[in-house]
């Protein structure tokens, strides 16, 4: 953990895995031919047997980009050709069939990309459809939750040059080719990027030209080096990687320090309004929460109004008019609550804590588990909303009703060999697994908790030739961050040695 801390100071570029989505569009919005090649490569390799791209439940946004970025790059040959087929009739299979297309999943802004890509991917779909029609061709169908009208209003503004959210920014490129305009009203950060997003960036420096963009173009010489071509979904969300690095080694690795480097990016960073995930991105709730834990724990006494500004009625919003609100976000928010409350002796946000809580627990499935926006795999989302529940100081029989089911949940759910997993156990859900019982070990009403125990002391051997974790994490496509994944496989076996 002290190694990975120390790389983390030393090495500031937070490296995630490669992306479908990312890579076909930014081969689509960049115009840099010189890595359109190994894009392409990539792209073919990562396609599915069935013509799909993506994980299964995840396909539409990333077949779609991909349809879109490899149409884009004419006279590419016929691998290519035979690609754009083979996915562009799986799509239409999914379409014509009883049921339709699926709903698209909660991923970043998900309703905006399907329609741009829809539209950007629509004659690839026309020529490929197997069903005739009158007029022009055949229209591709909006994915159910897809919200063409609201794409359709802000590509309006782009198109005048009007202001959009900033928050929008981390996904310009479904309003590719930007209004010069426009453009020019955007402001990277100071590493370069656009909103942590390289097809985002890529999409404004296509429009303001090399010489206003020269400030961005190191970075995306150096995104192209990340994997050979190949685009990770975000390539600056340092701050998000950093707090949650941090706050498992504050919680779990207390005598490990924290170098000093990270605590001053971290205060430099945070401002009256929280703190985002990277430079460029607006504050958010998730991460200001997490910064607010960081700070409290390391001897630093924080202001809980500043996460109070994401409060809306019952709950913490991640952003304002957010289309769904996230529990890990207002999970996290709990836990620096009760931290507050606990080494303070102040119970002024007890309410807040209750309601809270309240919502939280509304959200808990019938079986006992928590699902969250961010991460596809209930175990993170468990894990999380276990450490906030158990956490708080008066809690109601409501809260100790979840945290019994969350309980048999995970004791019920784990694998014969020990491990956590939806579909194929991982290394990294199994460690969420070990995190959420050992909390309820440390707190069990009776002092002890011997099927949470075994249960762990199972999960031991599992995790001691576990395989790498698949990518779990939700961005505008499912994403790996590599040392974050890496921290959380370590304290879960850290935990899971004591037993």
């Amino acid at each position: 953990m002290q190694a990975l801390l120390n790389d983390l100071a030393a090495n500031r570029s937070a490296p995630f895995s490669p992306s479908v989505y990312e890579t076909a569009q930014y081969l689509r919005v960049s115009g840099r031919r010189a890595v359109a090649r190994s894009q392409i490569g990539y792209l073919l390799a990562q396609q599915r047997r069935d013509g799909l791209w993506g994980a299964d439940g995840f396909e539409l946004i990333p077949t779609l980009s991909a349809i879109a970025g490899l149409a884009s790059v004419p006279d590419s040959g016929p691998e290519v050709a035979d690609a754009l087929a083979r996915a562009s009739r799986q799509l239409w299979e999914l379409a014509l069939g009883e049921g339709g297309l699926p709903p698209l999943p909660d991923t970043v802004a998900s309703e905006l990309i399907a329609p741009s890509l829809v539209e950007a991917a629509g004659d690839v779909l026309r020529r490929h459809c197997p069903v005739e029609s009158d007029g022009d061709g055949p229209v591709f169908p909006q994915p159910p939750r897809a919200r063409p009208e609201f794409w359709a209003s802000l590509r309006g503004l782009v198109d005048r040059g009007a202001k959009i959210p900033q928050k929008i920014w981390h996904s310009l490129e479904v309003f590719h080719p930007l209004p010069a305009e426009f453009a020019r009203s955007v402001s990277p950060a100071p590493d370069g990027a656009v909103c942590c997003s390289p097809a985002a960036t890529a999409a404004w420096a296509s429009a303001v030209g090399p010489a206003a963009a020269r400030g961005s173009l190191p970075y995306l010489d150096e995104v192209e080096t990340r994997h050979s071509g190949a685009i990770p979904m975000g390539t600056s969300m340092p701050y998000f990687e950093l707090l949650w690095i941090v706050n498992l080694a504050l919680k779990y690795f207390p005598q490990n320090p924290v170098p000093q480097a990270l605590w001053d990016e971290l205060t430099n960073a945070f401002g009256q309004s929280g703190i985002g995930g990277g430079p460029g991105l607006p504050p958010d709730g998730d991460d200001t929460a997490y910064a607010l834990l960081a700070f409290e724990k390391s001897g630093r006494r924080t202001d809980p109004q500043v996460l109070l500004q994401f409060w809306e009625e019952d709950h913490f919003v991640s952003y304002g008019a957010e289309q769904t609100p996230s529990e890990t976000t207002n999970a996290h928010a709990i836990e620096y609550l009760n931290h507050v409350a606990a080494h303070r002796g102040d119970d002024a946000f007890a309410p807040v804590v209750a309601s809270c809580a309240e919502w939280l627990v509304a959200q808990q499935k019938a079986d006992g588990c928590w699902y969250d926006k961010w991460h596809i795999s209930p175990y993170y989302a468990t894990a999380a909303c276990v450490e906030a529940l158990v956490g708080v100081r008066q809690p109601s029989g409501p809260v100790r009703d979840a945290i019994r089911l969350a309980r048999d949940w995970l004791l019920g759910s784990q694998s014969l060999d020990g491990g956590w997993g939806v579909g194929e156990v991982s290394s990294e859900e199994t460690a969420y697994g070990v995190l959420a019982l050992d909390c309820l070990v440390a707190n069990a009403p009776d002092g002890d908790d011997e099927a949470a125990k075994k249960a762990i002391t199972l999960a031991k051997g599992f995790l001691a030739g576990a395989e790498p974790a698949p990518a779990l994490w939700m961005g505008k496509d499912l994403y790996k961050p590599y040392r974050l994944v890496t921290a959380v496989e370590l304290c879960g076996r850290a935990v899971a040695s004591r037993y």
